[in-house]
């Protein structure tokens, strides 16, 4: 059985609550403010739902439980024309009427919910991610598990805004976020950049009804089609439960800065709030620590298989080299380096020498983007990247990046020997002032 929170400051409403959900079996607790609501939302473990009544301050209250306590469902009773903005929200469910039998069924399913979600982040915490064929969402860095987080608390019916430059893995999280949901219909793209391949607004709104419309490159669409599906997205709001489920969800994408077009008038600003309701941020792959290593081992298993090669690892140079990488096209080109290595591979590892130039020389750059200590590089991590990054503006000159970096020559000679040993390459030729690192 289930321990709910009941907020209500009513007494005999409350009352009225308490005694149909106890007889079912459930552990209830109570509070009749907003402060003492917060504070057990805090403080009770476990904590299955948390049931809203009329007389709530149930703004403040919800966006404390989708801060402090996202995992758990929260049930509203509210009118019936209440119902779509609560479940917006994120709102779990809306009772429009409490009888017993009302309240014992829709709580049954709330805790339901809440022990299939505890299941849900055991699995996930035992691989690390969401996987769908040869494509991942894997990690287990900050920023990714923020992301699975939201996954978790987005509605069926939520419309959803994914933001993050180019290569992060948009589509395929509009993708999860369609097959997580409890939608029959299609999924259905739309590529606004592409005026020609794609279907018009009109025809993908269709395509799309009863499941999901994921609007891609939305800032690119023209403005009559922001009219049309801002006009779309009106009219179903304002409609019957029953038409908002049979019409398309939109999930939309941009890189970034669609708030600012919206500022400036060059996209509807109406719009941009319609779709606007959950804003999840795909971070850049330079900004996931480790996670670089879980997906190239995921990929070199997927590519490995394909090719029908006995390739089983990433040396650890080559590990090496992943965290060093900027990754500038994300995990797109993640996926290709991998792919192409696995292709060239002469062991059952990948090695250093299977990676493109651009990373088998090191692009990386003197920045810590994790907050995670296990995650930060050491201190001869760092120095090696700032040697190379000074070796790069000097075009090689080692006279000049001594004089940078405040060391006599011999001293970066010492650095260059030892690091091109330990890594089994060439010494550097200190004879001519000419650097390897070309």
């Amino acid at each position: 059985m289930a321990r709910i929170l009941i907020v209500e400051s009513d007494v005999e409403a409350r009352d009225r609550l308490v005694a149909p959900l106890e007889g079912a079996g459930h552990e209830t607790a109570f509070a009749g403010s907003l402060a003492r609501a917060k504070s057990l939302v805090d403080e009770l473990e476990p904590l299955d739902a948390v049931l809203i009544g009329p007389s709530a301050d149930r703004t403040p209250l919800l966006a404390h439980i989708a801060s402090e306590r996202p995992e758990v469902p929260a049930l509203v009773i509210a009118d019936a024309k209440e119902s779509a903005p609560l479940i917006e929200q994120g709102v779990f469910d809306v009772l429009t009427e409490t009888s017993d039998a009302t309240l014992v069924t829709r709580m049954a399913v709330a805790a339901r919910h809440r022990r299939l979600s505890q299941e849900v982040h055991r699995l996930r915490d035992a691989v690390g991610g969401i996987e769908r064929g040869d494509e991942a969402l894997v990690g287990r860095s900050p920023a990714m598990r923020r992301v699975f987080d939201l996954f978790d608390r987005v509605g069926d019916q939520t419309r959803v805004l994914l933001t993050g430059e180019d290569g992060t893995g948009k589509g395929l999280a509009a993708r999860v976020l369609h097959e997580r949901s409890r939608r029959d219909g299609p999924f259905v793209t739309l590529d606004a950049s592409d005026r020609d391949g794609s279907p018009t607004v009109d025809a993908a709104l269709k395509q799309a009804a009863g499941g999901t419309l994921y609007v891609r490159f939305i800032d690119a669409l023209s403005r009559d089609d922001q009219s049309r599906l801002q006009r779309y997205l009106e009219d179903l709001s304002e409609g019957p439960r029953d038409r908002r489920d049979s019409g398309a969800r939109i999930i939309a994408s941009a890189e970034t800065g669609l708030d600012r077009l919206a500022r400036t008038g060059r996209f509807r600003e109406d719009l941009y709030y319609l779709i606007n309701v959950v804003h999840i941020r795909m971070p850049p792959l330079r900004q996931r620590g480790h996670d670089v290593v879980l997906l190239a081992q995921h990929f070199l298993d997927a590519s490995a298989k394909e090719a029908g090669r006995d390739v089983l690892d990433i040396g650890e140079r080559a590990a090496e080299r992943f965290l060093e990488y900027d990754w500038p096209g994300n995990v797109q080109e993640l996926k290709t380096a991998v792919t192409r290595a696995v292709d060239l591979a002469r062991y059952d590892q990948i090695t250093i020498e299977d990676l493109p130039e651009a990373i088998r020389r090191g692009g990386g750059r003197v920045a810590v983007v994790t907050r995670s200590p296990a995650e930060m590089p050491t201190l001869e991590t760092l120095e090696k990247r700032y040697v190379k990054q000074v070796l790069e503006a000097t075009s090689g000159n080692k006279t000049r990046a001594a004089k940078v970096l405040g060391v006599d020559r011999r001293t970066l000679y010492r650095k260059l020997d030892r690091w091109a040993a330990a890594e089994g390459t060439r010494s550097p030729d200190t004879s001519n002032g000419k650097s390897h690192y070309n």
